[in-house]
């Protein structure tokens, strides 16, 4: 075979072995899409389960649902079904659910959406026909519900250091901060378990018991940027969603069911079992695509911080070989490190509509702190102390030091390196002479610390320039939506966009923020969000405002 140009993607002749190919070659690849295609159309599988994962029923026949994966939160499920079959008649008497939680999947094209049905109404239609109206919420919920505590090792009535710390790796940080925590709640010694007669759960090391578990992260061998979490009974995604958005991580959440891989190597886990991976997909820190053309393909490059820990270099890097998954009979997916899948609206392409959403960067300057960094004022204070002590023990009053200390400090305290300031040259040079000059980074309290660098990196990261799109495309032509193994790309994967009044042939890259699956009797298909919109309705930005006050009031104890 030839070797594949360094900008080329792959190609389905690719993944056939070279006998294949000088047999009949085409033919081997229409055999393969057909049997895609097949699959891509066939309807899916939709399945209610009680508390215990025992199944209860299929649904099959539907008026119409819709599933919603978002990327790094909880997405949404809605169902019509009409009340005269097996599944509308067990959803509309909640005295005979034999549990009081219901959850429910959807097998699509090898992604599973799963999640706990939040409401039902029975609904009679002007014509006559009766239906059930069912609501529900991704199982990612669950870890927006789980606290992170002070010290998840102690019993509640004793939380000592005041505050949970962790540093490292941010894949291992997130990881690892999810672990201890699933471990109090299945293993705590201070607290009586859920079922107190079953004496193995007073004493749980046995982790194919969980009902969540998560997939341990290397600290070696993670290469994630580096990410410091800390709480004091906050909840888990308020904790982590920063670290993910700014390192740019996955969190995968998917119910094991029997017939699937165990999907935690050398780990066992139940039926129903919910598995959480902190996954990047993003690769932007080792090398990835930013943007391209549709001349010229996707430009490689990787971002590097710089040593002011705020400041990101780009570096161009060459394209290189193909890489070997992608010549794999089969392999399906999108490797973080060569993205290739590119939406091009136009004629013939699969892509029936684009709606493309641009957000120019914001203010060049970022402000934070309030009081002086760790050490400021104790230093003042313990020369003013020494000073002062050194004269006044001339004239016989060696206490002089400490009332001058504290009537000056007053004056002194949190006025030296107290506030911090960054200056973004390069975004100066994109804007021109007149700018949004600065923003107020909120939430720190003191300057030069760990925390006010992560602070000003999210702000940063809030008010960069962003491009979003939303994308109806007709599946299988010629990309698959799913995960790694059975379709092409998937939330969270990197994808290039063109759309209509774009510069001619530019594309942009950027991870998959959210996708819809509807099946109808009028439509089947996917809707896809690129990139995340900088722009929030009035009630979104209210009420992301009202959680984080919220928050930090129940940090201050009056919540």
């Amino acid at each position: 075979m030839a070797r594949p140009s360094e900008s080329r993607s792959p190609s389905p002749l690719d993944t056939i072995p070279r006998g294949d190919i000088m047999t009949n070659p085409f033919e081997i690849v229409e055999k393969r899409e057909a049997e895609r295609r097949k699959a891509a159309e066939q309807p899916p599988l939709i399945r209610l389960w009680d508390g215990n994962w025992r199944l209860l029923a299929e649904v099959e026949d539907y008026n119409k649902v819709e599933f919603t994966w978002l990327h790094n939160d909880a997405g949404s499920a809605s169902l019509e079904i009409p009340l005269n079959n097996p599944a509308g008649e067990l959803l509309k008497q909640p005295d005979a659910w034999p549990t009081k939680s219901l959850y429910i999947t959807c097998d699509k094209s090898g992604a599973r959406w799963s999640g706990r049905i939040e409401n039902v109404t029975v609904r009679s239609k002007p014509l006559g026909e009766s239906v059930v109206d069912v609501s529900a919420v991704h199982d990612y919920r669950k870890l927006k519900d789980l606290l992170v505590w002070s010290n998840p090792f102690l019993p509640a009535e004793i939380q000592f250091p005041k505050a949970f710390l962790l540093f490292g790796p941010s894949r291992w940080v997130v990881a690892s901060t999810l672990f201890v925590n699933l471990l109090r709640k299945n293993n705590s010694k201070w607290m009586i378990p859920d079922d107190p007669l079953n004496v193995r759960q007073w004493v749980d090391l046995d982790f194919s018991e969980w009902p969540i578990m998560v997939e341990p992260v290397p600290f070696f061998q993670d290469r994630s940027i580096p990410a410091i979490l800390t709480s004091r009974f906050k909840y888990f995604h308020d904790c982590v969603i920063d670290i993910v958005k700014d390192a740019q991580l996955t969190i995968d959440v998917r119910r094991y069911l029997d017939g699937d891989k165990q999907p935690i190597e050398g780990r066992r886990v139940k039926h129903g079992c919910l598995i959480v991976k902190v996954e990047d997909r993003s690769g932007w820190t080792e090398g990835t695509s930013f943007l391209g053309s549709l001349v010229s393909g996707l430009i490689r490059g990787v971002k590097r911080i710089k040593g002011d820990g705020l400041t990101e270099g780009y570096e161009t890097l060459p394209y290189g070989q193909t890489p070997e998954q992608y010549r794999q009979a089969n392999w399906r997916g999108t490797l973080p490190s060569h993205p290739w899948v590119v939406l091009h609206h136009g004629k013939d392409t699969g892509v029936e509509a684009v709606d493309v959403s641009y957000t120019p960067p914001g203010p060049v300057q970022f402000v934070t702190g309030g009081s002086s960094m760790p050490g400021v004022n104790e230093a003042i204070k313990a020369s003013i102390i020494g000073l002062g002590g050194v004269l006044g023990a001339i004239f016989g009053q060696s206490q002089a030091g400490s009332v001058i200390e504290a009537i000056a400090e007053p004056l002194y305290s949190d006025t030296i390196l107290a506030f911090q300031a960054h200056k973004m040259h390069d975004r100066i040079k994109q804007h021109g002479w007149d700018f949004p000059f600065e923003k107020w980074v909120s939430g720190v309290d003191k300057a030069y610390t760990i925390s006010a660098l992560s602070a000003m990196r999210k702000a940063k990261e809030e008010t960069r320039e962003k491009y979003s799109c939303k994308v109806k495309m007709t599946e299988g032509l010629p990309y698959y939506v799913g995960p790694k193994g059975s379709g092409d790309f998937f939330i969270g994967d990197r994808v290039a966009v063109h759309a209509e009044g774009m510069p001619t042939g530019k594309l942009f890259v950027e991870q998959v923020s959210k996708l819809t699956y509807t099946h109808s009797a009028t439509e089947a298909g996917w809707d896809i969000e690129v990139g995340e919109s900088d722009f929030d309705s009035g009630f979104t930005y209210m009420s992301r405002r009202l959680e984080r006050l919220t928050t930090g009031l129940k940090e201050l104890g009056v919540w």
